[in-house]
């Protein structure tokens, strides 16, 4: 262990000499010089004196592990030997334990004051640490706080891309449709007028056939030739029926059973399956048209269902954004406390490092000449 160079005043002499004291030397010397003039000496000076012993660079020196307990040995020794029959220089038992008193309210006295510093070192060394951890803890908890934000928002952009995805396709099937119905409302319109108007022209067939057949003979019926106007009204009719395209084997029966009332019950017969066939085209061509416009209308309902669930994900998509820049902006300030507080704590505890030690090794001293003094007094 290296030496350090110590000046001490001699008495009778006024030349200053340079004794070199190894760490053991020192401490030994300085519990002796406790225990022998403590009772004289202020507690400023015995303070002075531990604060030279503690600031010394020998003191200060980075010791192996076990060097605390080769410390308590050598006090151990050192204040052992106050009272041994080898120090002739020193004062009797009798003259030490007669100062006991007054020198141990002295070392409680440096003992309340040292555990004072130790305990605010003590606080402000766990202070920094738990500023960092506090910090440590508040970047971690943001830290995952962005990271469900993230998931969030990407949990958004999926619902918002689905509703796109949804509104774009009844956008397309309503306009599909839209277009269909209308084609067929216009087409089926023109068809009803037709069938329409086929529909009145059998029925007023029907009305002259009836007269025709009311006011003729029996005798008469048989070279009975059908009026021009009730010939031009059945030319008509198939010129509606080949636009329709209903009825073209009833009207060529139709033709023939025309020669004559002999059969006017099958010509009845005929006329009335044509107007039921009619009837029936009227109601398909009536129904398709309502199917198809509840067609459009649901796909409109729809569209509009998918059109508001897309502003309302959209929106959601947004703010989750918003809430994932805002988390990412917190995450990154922590993180910055969080350096700084650890770079502090680590020039705290290397500090706080050099500065304990000395503080407990004063305590330690103190207390071992105390409980030697106490031993050997009591």
């Amino acid at each position: 262990m290296s030496a350090t160079v110590f000046f001490l005043s001699r008495p009778n002499t006024s030349n200053v000499e340079m004794e070199a004291y190894t760490p053991k030397e020192k401490l030994s010397r300085m519990v002796k010089e406790f225990a022998i003039n403590g009772a004289s000496m202020t507690v400023r000076e015995m303070e002075s004196k531990l604060d030279q012993w503690r600031h010394d660079p020998a003191t200060l020196l980075d010791l192996p592990e076990d060097a605390r307990s080769q410390m308590l040995a050598n006090m151990d020794n050192s204040v052992s030997s106050l009272t041994s029959k080898s120090t002739v220089s020193l004062a009797s038992d009798v003259s030490l334990c007669a100062k006991k008193d007054v020198i141990l309210a002295k070392f409680d006295a440096l003992l309340k004051r040292l555990v004072g510093e130790e305990l605010a070192l003590n606080i402000s060394h766990d202070k920094v640490d738990a500023e960092f951890k506090a910090a440590q803890e508040a970047w971690l908890d943001s830290e995952s706080e962005y990271r469900l934000t993230i998931a969030r928002e990407e949990e958004a952009k999926e619902g918002a891309t689905y509703a796109q995805q949804q509104y774009e396709k009844y956008d397309t099937a309503f306009t599909a449709a839209g277009t269909a119905h209308d084609t067929m409302a216009r087409e089926s319109a023109e068809e009803l007028a037709a069938l329409q108007g086929e529909f009145e022209l059998i029925k007023d067939i029907m009305r002259t056939i009836g007269v025709l057949q009311d006011n003729a003979t029996s005798a008469a019926a048989e070279a009975f030739v059908p009026p021009p106007t009730l010939k031009a009204k059945i030319d008509a009719l198939r010129h509606m029926a080949l636009k329709t395209k209903t009825g073209g084997s009833m009207l060529a029966a139709l033709g023939t059973k025309l020669a004559g009332f002999t059969e006017a019950n099958e010509v009845a017969t005929i006329l009335k399956q044509m107007l039921q066939d009619i009837s029936e085209r009227m109601r398909v061509l009536r129904g398709m048209a309502a199917q198809s416009g509840a067609t459009v209308d649901t796909l409109h309902e729809k569209l509009i269902e998918w059109q508001t669930k897309l502003v309302d994900l959209s929106d959601a998509k947004d703010k989750a954004r918003a809430a994932a820049q805002a988390a990412d902006l917190e995450r990154q300030a922590l993180a910055g406390t969080k350096k700084v507080a650890h770079a502090t704590a680590l020039n705290e505890h290397s500090a706080y490092k050099l500065t304990i030690t000395p503080y407990l090794k004063e305590i330690d001293v103190i207390q071992l000449v105390k409980r030697k003094i106490t031993d050997r007094c009591a």
